[in-house]
């Protein structure tokens, strides 16, 4: 645990002793996050997280290969590891989300600059990031068996699991785009508009510490199937278009990556919520699940999907919803 002790000691060697605090809500993970308030009005943002249980360092390497890379993650400017915190570029409140439901013409344009941040990391080489292979792909996939399925009263018989596993296997075999960063919560929460900055400065980044060398495609699917809002029909149609267009990738392949990791992420996300919902007390994510429901029915009807449609026909394992 963090004490007070320790956080006015942080600051203190910050010059920022007399600073304003301001705790932020906290939400799914155990990062919480305070806006330090110069006198003069300046903003900084601390994270805190717990040392016991997560590291700064990973923060710390994705924050540098996204700087590099030419894009707006914040500067960091202190941390101390072993107290697991972190003095960090304040980038405001406009959230993607919060901003588009006040400006909801603006998505065309909010969801390009978001797009053109992804083209923009795929024009770079990342290493020495763990790959997102098809094990840690199947592991995400077992919490929608170990969280959705019990709760919602499915049962799935060993043979019937084995079989799923086999052609989700056959599927991660499929993606053969070249790999590239992959920030994993790319969405309208994690982004902030920055309309003061330039090109895809203007897209700030949060959450991104959990990266990966995986497909290009998984953070579209992450920003374009957003069970948190709705994105439009047209933005969705629009922006995989670009996509293809602007990375010059084979669009089969792009477009069968896509429905796949679509797939396996919101199969992910159906275990997480109940988790969150049933293990840690945070009811309102079961709102979410009547959306990503509909997110994997419409991942099942891609090309190339058909088989994994058809497990999921025969098991009747979406019929409750």
């Amino acid at each position: 645990m963090i004490t007070n002790l320790q956080i006015v000691n942080f600051l203190k060697n910050n010059n920022l002793a007399k600073a304003e605090r301001q705790p932020l809500k906290g939400d799914a993970s155990v990062r919480c996050y305070e806006r330090i308030i110069e006198q003069g009005g300046k903003t900084y943002m601390l994270m805190k997280c717990p040392p016991q249980q997560i590291s700064l360092q990973p923060f710390i390497t994705v924050t540098k290969l996204l700087r590099a890379a030419g894009l707006n993650a914040p500067q960091i400017y202190d941390y101390d590891n072993p107290q697991g915190l972190m003095l960090l570029e304040d980038f405001g409140d406009n959230l993607y989300s919060a901003h588009l439901v006040a400006n909801p013409d603006d998505e065309l344009d909010l969801y390009k600059k978001a797009v053109d941040v992804l083209v923009q990391l795929n024009t770079k080489s990342f290493s020495d990031l763990p790959q997102y292979n098809n094990a840690l792909l199947k592991q995400e996939v077992d919490l929608f068996f170990e969280w959705y399925c019990p709760h919602n009263n499915i049962d799935i018989t060993h043979a019937q699991r084995a079989e799923f596993e086999e052609l989700m296997n056959k599927l991660y075999n499929n993606l053969q785009l070249p790999q590239t960063l992959v920030m994993r919560d790319y969405h309208a929460d994690n982004l902030i508009y920055l309309p003061e900055h330039d090109g895809v400065e203007q897209v700030g980044l949060l959450d991104y510490q959990d990266a990966v060398l995986g497909s290009p495609t998984y953070d579209l699917v992450s920003l374009l199937e957003d069970c948190r809002r709705d994105v439009s029909t047209d933005v969705v149609t629009k922006y995989l278009d670009y996509f293809i267009t602007q990375s010059q990738l084979d669009a089969t392949q792009v477009r069968l990556e896509y429905a796949i990791l679509g797939l396996q992420r919101n199969l992910k996300i159906l275990g997480i919520f109940y988790r969150l919902a049933k293990r840690d007390g945070k009811q309102h994510y079961l709102d979410y699940i009547p959306k990503v429901e509909q997110l994997v029915r419409r991942d099942l009807q891609a090309g190339g999907l058909e088989d994994v449609n058809r497990w999921f026909s025969n098991t009747s394992t979406l019929s409750k919803t």
